[in-house]
């Protein structure tokens, strides 16, 4: 919070417990599974991908400058950030550690993917932005962005044992 990255502030803490201030929103999953239902094309959904990205890039930055390590979020399942009026807010960092960006960013796509209904053309379409914007935002390797989604949908295959 203190680099100005969004993100809950801290109200309370205790041994095995936090509690965070309560943000007015939808999470991002809920988010994007309204835009699509409602029938409205994916460039509706853009902005969010956008401030996600940049959200992204903040956070990446702000634990550099903390840790002098490359740290990353982990565990981006899109219910991790919530969609706000003033942008989008990141919550659930208990499982950052060391990694690459690419890992994070192939990671979000897969998840998005994944999402019932799945591979949809409008979640491929944002998947897609998601992927190409995060890449040039982040200056990160287009390759490796691929063989982490790959690598993500391979275990969300195994763990679902469906047929994705």
């Amino acid at each position: 919070k203190e680099n100005e990255v969004r993100v809950p502030k801290v109200l309370l803490a205790g041994e095995d417990y936090i509690l965070l201030e309560n943000i007015p929103g939808q999470t991002m999953t809920d988010y994007l599974e309204q835009i699509e239902k409602d029938g409205l094309p994916p460039d509706n959904a853009y902005w969010a991908a956008d401030d996600l990205c940049e959200w992204l890039l903040g956070f990446y930055k702000a634990v550099q400058n903390i840790t002098d390590e490359k740290v990353i979020m982990k565990d981006v399942n899109l219910r991790n950030f919530i969609v706000a009026k003033d942008g989008i807010y990141g919550i659930d960092f208990e499982e950052v550690s060391a990694g690459y960006p690419e890992e994070d960013i192939g990671k979000i796509c897969a998840f998005l993917l994944t999402y019932r209904p799945e591979f949809t053309p409008w979640k491929i379409n944002v998947a897609k932005y998601i992927r190409d914007r995060a890449i040039e935002k982040l200056k990160i390797n287009p390759n490796l962005v691929m063989n982490e989604l790959n690598r993500e949908l391979s275990a969300i295959k195994k763990r679902r044992k469906s047929t994705i």
